[in-house]
Formats: structure tokens, C-alpha cells, sequence
């Protein structure tokens, strides 16, 4: 068994194969410099295609890099579609080690056959130089919507040595299978307020590959879910969930939970008023045991639409935990955000986060400007700053980066 595997490691899907968040970046999120790079894409009534070719530099440790992608997306009928991609990443061996290559392969598909009917999926395979990262991925889901709800079925299989090194996987050797159904009724007993009832439950077991042991799974129970005239909704939920790993598991700095087997049922009361308005929000609130402890989880979010030019946001998420790896403690997570937009083309934006657990800032801040139809120039400026050195591998640094975009219609 892989060590410390726990539900926070998983999404219902694949990752990306190629994602620009890894270009510019070392393993660590530090920046690394882009010598140059260039991308091309192409759309027509039935297809459509994109290349991007880029090299990075390699800084102290990180080895300088190229990364080459391609897809290309062929429309099927008047609703399919089916895809292709490559994604190649070479490690260019500079003293910090040897060079490397790495390809990973797709080729994926949607069909609507009917009206609610549909079925997505993908199959991928990754090609590795030296030993490891040969191996297999594939997702499937099919689902219908009816005017009653919905059901669907997800199977995903990541093997033990499939390696997108141009894009994201949280692990590897995990089969995930998830069921759901989820009703949309509406009886004459609902108030005028209230547009639909909406109850249902949605499952997610996971099973290594290798062995098809069962280590982790939950189950979202949604007895009480309603949805609001005004485009709201009041919900409570229950989430029972069963864990397995076999090396001790942090959820923040500090805590170590202790290897074992663990199950727990935790609540969830949610609301949220019209997203239309011009003052509008969500809250929730999550209670009940986690692993050896207990966890109060509160989360509220607001926007507010001051003028067609000025929008802000902002949230707040506290974790109040009890007997959690044999420590109590709170943390806090503040993120205001606000948007300039001086005329349609021009917009200044910029967002501010506050972590307790992590004793760490980061400030974005962005400059969009549409000079032409579909052409943009982009300043953004990034601030990260770790106090009182919590975050010793990332300290304080500071980012300017300039973009620009221009459409060439023949």
C-alpha cells in the first residue's frame, strides 16, 4: 500500500495532462524562468486544434525544460465529439541530473445519443525514459438527465506508473468508482418559494489497482436539499466516511494524525441567497468527528455589485478542531477580492489571502486589457510572504509578469 492516502488526494476525474500552472514552476511553486515559447490554435465549423511549444529554464536545482503539447478535437454527428492529445516534456540534463522525456498520449470521447443521455470518457498512456512512468489511465462516466433528476455512474483507473509530468495526478494505483442519484421534484406541498426538492446521494469508494484493497470512501447524503424561486438553496447533508492509510496523515502543520483505520459521519447545514443580487452570499456549517479528533468547519462568502464598474468579494473559512492528533486548535482562511472594470475592455482586479494554519500571505493582482477583438495585453503582479518563517521552502518573493495575445485572422 502507497503511504498516506486519504480523500483530500482524489477529484472524480483525471487531471489535465498538460497544465500551464506547471510551466514557469518548479515542484515546489517557485518560479523558474521562460526563455521563449509560441502557440497556435485553429477552429473551423467541425474541428479544431492547438500546438504549444515553450522551453523554461533550469535554475540551481530544477533542470531547463520543453515542453511540447498538441490536440486536435474532431466534432461527431451534432453533439459527439472525439479528441486526441500528446503532451511531451523534456528534462534537458543539466548538472542537476540526467535528461529525461516523457510523453503521455489521449485519446478521449463525448456522445449524446439522446436528448439526456450521455457518455464521457478518456484513455491515456504514458511513456517514460529510465526506469517507472510507463502506465496506463482511463475515466468513464454515463449519465441522464430527466425532468425527475439525474443518474450517472463515474469508473476511473489511474495504473501504479502512469506519469503526466507536463500536467497533474495526485496518485497513482487507485480505482474510483462513484454512483449518484440526485432528484429534482416538485410537489404541491413546496411553498411558492420554493422551486424543487431535490434529494439524492453520491458515492466515491476508491481500491487500489494493484491489489483492489478498499482503503478509502465516502458517501454524500442529501435528504434535505431545496432549491429557492430566486436561485438560492437550504441544504442539510451527512457525509459518512471510512479511511485507511498506513503512514501519518497532516492535515495542517503541526498535527500528525497516527496511521490507522478510521470511520466517522460528519453534518453539513448549507444555505446561499439569489447570485443575482446586487448583495448576495453562502454560509455553511460542517460538524462531527474527524480521524481521532473532531473538526467545527465555518464558511461564509459574500459579493457585493457597488456599481456596474466596482464588484467585491470575499470569504472566510475557520477550522476548529478538538483531540485531533492529540492537539486543539483554530485556524482562519480570509480572502477579499475586488474588481475594477473602468470600461468593458479594461479591468484591474486583485485578490489577498490570509492562511493562520500556514502563517502565509498572497497578494495577485491583474491588469487585463482587450487593445483590439480578441486580443489582450495582461500585467499581473504576485506577492507571497511567509511570516514569523512558517513556510521555510517558500520564502518571500515577489513577481512581475507581462503577457500578451494577439488574434491574426487571415
Amino acid at each position: 500500500m502507497q503511504p498516506c492516502k486519504t480523500l483530500d488526494d482524489f477529484l472524480p476525474r483525471l487531471r489535465p495532462l498538460a497544465f500551464r500552472r506547471r510551466i514557469g514552476l518548479d515542484s515546489d511553486g517557485r518560479p523558474v524562468p521562460v526563455t521563449a515559447g509560441a502557440r497556435l490554435t485553429h477552429r473551423s465549423s467541425d474541428s479544431s486544434a492547438g500546438a504549444l511549444l515553450l522551453r523554461q529554464e533550469g535554475v540551481g536545482p530544477v533542470d531547463g525544460s520543453v515542453f511540447a503539447v498538441g490536440r486536435y478535437v474532431r466534432n461527431i454527428g451534432a453533439t459527439g465529439r472525439l479528441g486526441g492529445m500528446v503532451a511531451t516534456r523534456h528534462d534537458q540534463g543539466l548538472p542537476a541530473g540526467a535528461s529525461a522525456l516523457n510523453t503521455v498520449a489521449a485519446v478521449d470521447w463525448f456522445l449524446r445519443p439522446t436528448t439526456n443521455l450521455f457518455a464521457r470518457g478518456m484513455v491515456s498512456r504514458s511513456f517514460t525514459e529510465g526506469n517507472g512512468g510507463d502506465g496506463w489511465a482511463a475515466h468513464a462516466i454515463v449519465g441522464n438527465y430527466a425532468p425527475w433528476g439525474y443518474i450517472g455512474w463515474l469508473q476511473e483507473y489511474v495504473g501504479p506508473q502512469w506519469e503526466p509530468r507536463s500536467g497533474f495526478r495526485f496518485t497513482n494505483d487507485v480505482i474510483v468508482t462513484s454512483p449518484a442519484v440526485i432528484l429534482d421534484l416538485r410537489p404541491d406541498w413546496l411553498p411558492e418559494w420554493v422551486r424543487s426538492y431535490g434529494p439524492g446521494v453520491t458515492f466515491f469508494f476508491f481500491n487500489e489497482a494493484s491489489s483492489g484493497d478498499f482503503f478509502s470512501g465516502f458517501v454524500n447524503v442529501r435528504p434535505l436539499t431545496f432549491l429557492l424561486e430566486n436561485g438560492g438553496h437550504v441544504a442539510v447533508s451527512l457525509r459518512p466516511e471510512w479511511q485507511r492509510f498506513g503512514s501519518p496523515f497532516r492535515p495542517i502543520p503541526g498535527l500528525a494524525v497516527p496511521p490507522g483505520h478510521y470511520s466517522f459521519t460528519r453534518w453539513i447545514a448549507a444555505a446561499s441567497y439569489d447570485p443575482s443580487a446586487n448583495v448576495t452570499g453562502s454560509a455553511s456549517f460542517t460538524v462531527g468527528p474527524f480521524y481521532d479528533g473532531s473538526l467545527e468547519k465555518s464558511e461564509l462568502s459574500t459579493k457585493v455589485i457597488l456599481s456596474s464598474h466596482v464588484v467585491g468579494f470575499a470569504s472566510w473559512e475557520r477550522n476548529r478542531f478538538r483531540g485531533v492528533a492529540g492537539s486543539d486548535g483554530t485556524t482562519h482562511l480570509f480572502t477579499p477580492e475586488l474588481r475594477l472594470a473602468l470600461n468593458p475592455r479594461l479591468e484591474v482586479s486583485g485578490i489577498w489571502q490570509y492562511n493562520t494554519a500556514m502563517e502565509a500571505s498572497s497578494l495577485n493582482a491583474r491588469l487585463s486589457w482587450e487593445f483590439r477583438p480578441l486580443s489582450f495585453l495582461y500585467v499581473v503582479y504576485n506577492e507571497n510572504a511567509s511570516h514569523e518563517g512558517a513556510l521555510a521552502p517558500f520564502p518571500a518573493r515577489r513577481q512581475l509578469i507581462v503577457k500578451g495575445t494577439w488574434l491574426w485572422q487571415p
